[in-house]
């Protein structure tokens, strides 16, 4: 259904019955497609083994500890945040391997691991490296 010029003049208006014929084509080819465009994407996330599967870190390596009653320990010692960077990069001055190892208790908020993690890239580590336990393995 067009619409009529008055006095048998060009219409200058804007058919819209075309656009929305196409519209509704699109929206019926979509409506079809869509349930064939959905996927699964499988993870490759490692099963937990009843193994002791613990990495081995030489003593002579940085490590943070920072557990779940807000102590935080690096290499075994209680250090405070301001006082961590300092740490850090006398520690890792003469060093050519300059990885921290962050060993984190289940339970410790993950800004405040970042926020470390930071202070340990800003302080010289080329590396930081993740470790999270769960509190059975810090018992006994």
């Amino acid at each position: 259904m067009g619409m009529v010029a008055s006095k048998g003049g060009k219409c200058s208006g804007i058919n819209i019955t075309p656009l929305v014929d196409v519209v509704l084509v699109l929206l019926i080819i979509f409506m079809v497609l869509s349930p064939t465009a959905s996927f699964y994407v499988p993870n490759a996330l490692p099963k937990k083994s009843d193994r002791d599967v613990s990495v081995v870190v030489r003593q002579e390596q940085a490590i943070v500890q920072l557990l779940h009653d807000g102590s935080h320990l690096f290499q075994g010692n209680p250090i405070q945040l301001l006082a961590f960077p300092d740490a850090v990069r006398g520690f890792l001055e003469e060093r050519k391997d300059k990885t921290v190892f962050f060993s984190v208790q289940d339970g410790v908020h993950y800004g405040e691991v970042a926020r470390w993690m930071a202070l340990a890239r800003a302080s010289g580590a080329s590396t930081v490296a993740l470790q999270v336990t769960g509190p059975k393995e810090h018992e006994g």
